[in-house]
């Protein structure tokens, strides 16, 4: 299932389309009118959650991994040895 918000023209009223797997409009929320604008507000509320928890886990994930020992990032393409290499190559420079 898939959301986009639809602005309008006048740029304050915008709806929702909730579209299913294959592809047809299942409901419409008309901003317009309270109720629409209170369920905007949920869903956003919900996807404000939904991120906080993906963080939480995030961080929970790289803590325990830096835990066992394992660091994040890019491993080195130059070893120790050839970095020095291409420093002298270079006129010392760093």
């Amino acid at each position: 299932m898939t959301a986009s918000v639809v602005s309008h023209e006048g740029g304050r009223d915008a709806s929702l389309e909730i579209v299913d797997v294959e592809g047809s409009v299942t409901e419409n929320i008309d901003t317009t009118i309270p109720a629409g604008r209170m369920m905007m507000q949920m869903v956003g509320s919900f996807a404000e959650f939904e991120r906080a928890m993906i963080r939480e886990r995030t961080s929970a994930g790289v803590a325990a991994a830096r835990a066992e020992g394992r660091v994040g990032g890019q491993r080195p393409t130059l070893t120790e040895a050839q970095r020095r290499g291409a420093v002298r190559a270079d006129g010392g420079a760093a």
